[in-house]
């Protein structure tokens, strides 16, 4: 069956892509690194088949990430005015569509393991619960005791009911989907990510969807994400991301199901990187007038998701699939490691942020820095923040999420992500 003049195809192995030379030697010389050495603690494990470009766009969002509250702590340090403050303003605007990467991400993976083979609900549960909770609760625990002990930055209510609840309601995620405010201030993305680990099996199993043909499933998925951005512009539903991951999904589905690697060429990089430039850094100037302080979970505009649906889904298909530009970038090493640690650092660099802030106001206040100095600022507090989320990765994520080398390769393999079989005669018909 044709889908945009391209054929639904079996699947084939495309997950090579992006493996290196220095890979492929350390691999099949059977090289051990030294066990303390940076390379065993930051590299997910050796694998022929893992998209190595894949932990580098992690990286990158996680990074992106970074600016939005870097801008809203740090920004009055800017002096006023001055191109710097407009430029880092910018970049806190910016800096949000991060999560949009995460989420298109986390729609290509989740996808690809739920519809490769039924599992066990609980099970699948269980895995992904621990792959969240341990770095999660370990964070709620230092936000709630900092809550408890100073009171001007407690999110907790005072009263005893009231305050359980809250408790209650973040242990659970659901701040994000429902309108409460995290006690972690970036937490209400898992919110997201939990209502997507719900709805996707269920929507697999209830559906059938493992017997339809792929062009059917990316029929419906562009319908649900159509009526879902509809609902938002009529002002019915405020969930606007959670289109990003159906971006995810299709991605999944064009580079799996359907021949579309050899159609990929560096004009076509071109264009995609062009778009991805335009659409993002619209959505940021879009949203600079509503966002004066640069921290925002609210949702963007409504037009801003499509925007970002098509810019980061041709981004991200040619980061992962093709040997351009894009890929090699993030196939450096550090972007790579700054990838496997995104979790930890996601979670741990607003508070991270938020402790250097109240230090350098108790020592300048909001005064103003020259230029030399706030980009020293700048620096010191990316690198504050990547040291306390790797010691949050190696001392928890690692051990208690990724609990074996072993695993981590095991989920680096996106033959065990992807799909072993959709029937082939459902995807030649």
């Amino acid at each position: 069956m044709a889908a945009s003049g391209i054929t639904a195809a079996p699947e084939k192995d495309i997950s090579s892509v992006g493996v290196s030379d220095s890979v492929e030697k350390v691999k099949r010389l059977g090289f051990a690194w030294p066990q303390w050495s940076l390379r065993s603690m930051f590299e997910s494990g050796y694998s022929s088949h893992r998209i190595v470009a894949l932990e580098g766009m992690r990286g990158f969002a996680a990074l992106f990430v970074f600016f939005v509250h870097f801008y809203s702590l740090f920004g009055a340090n800017a002096q006023q005015h001055s191109l710097l403050r407009g430029a880092m303003h910018f970049a806190g605007q910016v800096g949000n569509t991060g999560v949009d990467i995460f989420f298109v991400i986390s729609g290509f993976l989740m996808y690809g393991i739920v519809l490769r083979k039924p599992t066990p609900f609980l099970k699948y549960l269980g895995r992904r619960a621990k792959r969240l909770y341990p770095v999660f609760l370990v964070m709620f625990f230092i936000y709630a005791v900092i809550s408890l002990t100073v009171p001007s930055e407690s999110k907790i209510p005072m009263a005893l009911g009231p305050g359980l609840g809250y408790i209650l309601a973040n242990l659970a995620m659901l701040p994000g989907m429902l309108s409460i405010k995290p006690l972690i201030t970036v937490a209400w993305s898992l919110s997201y990510e939990w209502f997507f680990y719900l709805i996707l099996p269920l929507s697999v199993w209830a559906l059938d969807l493992r017997s339809w043909t792929p062009a059917k499933r990316v029929a419906l998925v562009l319908a649900v994400c159509a009526a879902q951005s509809a609902l938002c512009f009529a002002h019915v539903s405020s969930h606007q991301r959670l289109i990003m991951f159906g971006a995810g999904i299709l991605l999944w589905e064009l580079t799996t199901c359907f021949d579309v690697t050899p159609y990929l060429g560096f004009r076509g990089e071109f264009v995609a990187i062009a778009i991805a430039i335009t659409g993002v850094a619209w959505v940021g100037i879009a949203a600079m007038p509503h966002n004066p302080g640069g921290l925002s979970q609210t949702p963007m505009l409504p037009v801003a998701t499509p925007i970002l649906f098509v810019s980061i889904f041709g981004f991200t298909l040619y980061s992962l699939f093709f040997h351009g530009v894009l890929n090699r970038l993030f196939s450096l090493t550090f972007l790579r490691w700054m990838g496997n640690i995104s979790y930890s650092y996601y979670l741990c660099h607003g508070l991270t942020l938020h402790v250097l802030a109240r230090a350098l106001h108790a020592w300048l206040g909001n005064r103003p820095l020259s230029p030399v100095l706030f980009l020293i600022l700048a620096a010191f507090s990316v690198v504050a923040t990547i040291v306390v989320g790797a010691l949050l990765f190696l001392t928890i994520e690692k051990p208690l999420s990724l609990s074996s080398a072993a695993a981590a390769v095991e989920k680096a393999n996106p033959r065990k992500v992807m799909p072993e079989a959709v029937a082939p005669s459902a995807a030649a018909q």
